[in-house]
Formats: C-alpha cells, structure tokens, sequence
C-alpha cells in the first residue's frame, strides 16, 4: 500500500536513518526509556518468552503440552513485566528477539525490561523496534565473536539513537499498522486454513488408492484386519517384513560430522533435510529407500530418501525387498495414508522397527487395482 509522503523532510543527522520528516526529532533511548530491575518474591507470576516470531507472550501459549515451561528450579528472582515494557533478549535482539508486553509477568533475569517514558509509544515502540532497520542497527552494536554469541548489554542499547515523531504521528502511525497488519494476519490465517484442507484431502487421496483401489466398483473382501476392513477381492494380505528390510539408523556423534564428508545425514525428524556429512557410515541408503521418524512429533510421516546418504538412529531404514509384487512409490504412499499413519507410532521408545510386522494389502494394476506399483 501507497503512503503519502510528508511535505518536508530534512537529514536526520544519522547515517542509518538517513531523511525524516521535517517535524519529527531524532531522540536516545536513555531519554525516551527507564530500564526495570523489578524481581518476583515467589516467582508465581505468568513466565514470558520473547522471540522473533511471538514478540512478547506467555511461555505456555508457545509451548506443547508435554514440554516443561522452563528448565529452571525456581522462577525467584526472575524480572517482573508490565503491559507496555519493552522486554528485550539481549543475546538475540539483532535477531528480532524484543517486543513490547501486552501482559503481566516475568522473563529470565538474562533479559533487560524497559518502562517507555511519555515520549514514545509503547504501541508505535512495538513496531519500530522490531523493523530491519532497528535490527541491522541493534547487530552493528552487539558484541560478540559469531552471531549466537551475540550480545547488546542495556547500558550500550539506552545510547543508541532512534526516529523520534510526535505522539500524534506515533499513534497514527500504530493504528495504520495494526490496520494492515490485522488485514495480512486473516489472510495469512485462511491460507493456512486452506492449505490444512489441502492436506487432509491429500490423504484422504492417499489412503482411498492404498486401501480400497482405482476402481470404485470393484469387487470387495474383508481383509480380516480390524483398521484395513475391505479391500478388492483381487487383493492379498502380507507382512511388510516380507516386502521391507528394515532396521533403526546408526547413532552419529557431533565430532563425527565433517564440512567435506562424502555422504549427506538425512534426518527425518528435523524437517526432512541433510543437517552434515560424515564419512564411512555403517548405514548407507539409495535413492529410492525410505524412512520413517521413530520419535518426536513426525512418528509415522514418510520420506523418501532423494540421494545415497546415511540416517541417524532416531529414524527407521526401509529398504525393499527384491519383489515384483510391490513397487517403491507405493510403498513410499502406504504408510503416510490416514489409515497406516497411526501404524507409525507403534515404532516410538523400542529398540527396532515394529512397524515391519504390520499386514498391509497388496495387488496388480489389473482390474482397477491399486497395483503397489510404488517405486
């Protein structure tokens, strides 16, 4: 959207800043914040996490169900928040890691908790602060020998200098943004509403060719397990350890990953990726194989593998038998239908693979037969 410019501008003084409005002023956050040093007496108060992504909001709002709020014994002594202080991870403000509260509560005594003074907006503070220029200009000024180590201690961030407009502008300038912003946020909230839509109807996709066949008309037997029920009379029933050699991946060290390693680590459990390489691994996969998350949130969600590679020893291998009854794209479909989904995480916290003892249907192309003609 188009913002009409203002009538005149003048330099700000400030090489990063650059021109602002003729009107505005150029302040120091000493000037315009008051640093918190506040403590909680029992450390009941709600825990706040602060990150790029949420801004300010509390821990439990971020966090699964089963993970803990925080590691440490006790939250004594942790800063106390107020609506409207600027909370600041000084080990990740030059990674947008500060926002200003719209709650009550405490964060880590490792971060730096600012009341804004009259002013500058809390609001208008909110969305300044967080923008790449405020970013790029918090970075120049942290200190530290690489970016996870990075730092900008209170005393050096109150010296810096910002685009100071007036309250009118401020304000003005907030309620735009919470305007659009809000505008963007429904239409990022319905695509991602379509897109979950999208998904469930893939798998329903999926899992009608895997249990039931192409041809709706086809005639159909009980297959005698519970969760498969029919299937085409064609069909016959076997174990996927008849069609699969399978075997958990091998354990990989950190000391053992290597810049120029000749073979990729395809991890299935972080994203479906190769996180390094390493050289001579005991467990060396095709192209072709697949791989199952034996823990962690992804259980039961298939890949497959694009390149010869290795895989750590939170996935299951599956390597296919010598068959012509079953064929590697299928075999990669089955498991990710809804229906043979939940079989996946029969393979959570054991030591091998359950999941080769799974009977699962299989049948040629004729007759509108699904043909497990995956690979």
């Amino acid at each position: 959207m188009s913002v009409a410019p203002y009538p005149e501008y003048k330099d700000s003084g400030v090489e990063w800043i650059g021109s602002i409005p003729r009107h505005w002023a150029v302040g120091r956050f000493k000037h315009l914040l008051r640093e918190r040093d506040a403590r909680s007496d029992d450390g009941a108060e709600t825990l706040l996490s602060v990150s790029a992504y949420t801004g300010v909001t509390p821990r439990s709002d971020i966090i699964d169900s089963d993970e803990h709020l925080t590691r440490a014994e006790s939250l004594v002594g942790y800063k106390i928040v107020q609506p409207d202080d600027l909370v600041i991870n000084i080990m990740l403000a030059w990674n947008r890691g500060l926002g200003v509260s719209n709650y009550h509560g405490i964060v880590s005594p490792a971060y730096a908790v600012f009341q804004p003074l009259g002013a500058l907006l809390p609001t208008y503070a909110h969305y300044a602060l967080r923008s790449d220029e405020y970013i790029k200009y918090f970075k120049a000024y942290s200190t530290g020998v690489i970016d996870s180590r990075l730092r900008i201690y209170p005393e050096v961030f109150l010296g810096l200098k910002c685009a100071l407009p007036p309250i009118p502008d401020q304000s003005a300038i907030a309620a735009f943004l919470d305007q659009e912003t809000g505008k963007i946020d429904a239409l990022v909230a319905e695509q991602e509403r379509l897109i979950a839509l999208l998904k469930e109807k893939r798998q329903a996709v999926i899992s009608q060719a895997v249990t039931k066949g192409l041809n709706p008309n086809a005639p159909m037997k009980d297959s005698g397990i519970e969760w498969l029920g029919q299937v085409p009379a064609h069909w016959t029933i076997t174990k996927t350890s008849y069609l699969f050699k399978s075997a958990m991946g091998q354990t990989i060290l950190a000391e053992e990953l290597v810049e120029d390693g000749e073979w990729p680590v395809f991890s299935a459990t972080e994203g479906d990726h190769y996180f390094g390489r390493i050289n001579n691994p005991e467990v060396r996969l095709d192209a072709g194989d697949i791989v199952i998350p034996a823990r962690g949130n992804s259980i039961g969600h298939v890949k497959l593998v694009r390149e010869p590679s290795t895989t750590t020893q939170t996935t299951i291998y599956c390597k296919l038998r010598k068959s012509e009854k079953v064929m590697a794209r299928f075999a990669y479909h089955c498991p990710s239908s809804n229906h043979l989904r939940p079989i996946g995480a029969l393979s959570n916290g054991v030591s091998g693979p359950s999941v080769v003892e799974v009977k699962l249907p299989f049948g040629d192309a004729s007759s509108g037969g699904a043909g497990w003609c995956c690979a």
